[in-house]
């Protein structure tokens, strides 16, 4: 368990993929486009299903360039 203090969450949205590298970061573009137009506080979850490809990558490299 952290110690640092996490903020209530209004909606979760889990994104499971297997082998999506080529349209990750299309998913999470329209995601987020969605997501910024509601209310409140919410988060993405993306589970990776044991991909062989660059999908892991690819979601920490989305990540890192949309830090909010």
């Amino acid at each position: 368990m952290s110690d640092i203090p996490q903020a209530p969450v209004d909606l979760t949205i889990l994104v499971p993929c297997k082998n999506e590298e080529a349209n990750i970061t299309g998913t999470l573009d329209t995601v987020m486009t969605v997501l910024g137009r509601l209310p409140g506080t919410s988060e993405i979850l993306v589970v990776d299903d044991g991909s062989t490809d660059r999908t892991s990558a690819r979601v920490r490299e989305y990540q890192a360039a949309h830090p909010g």
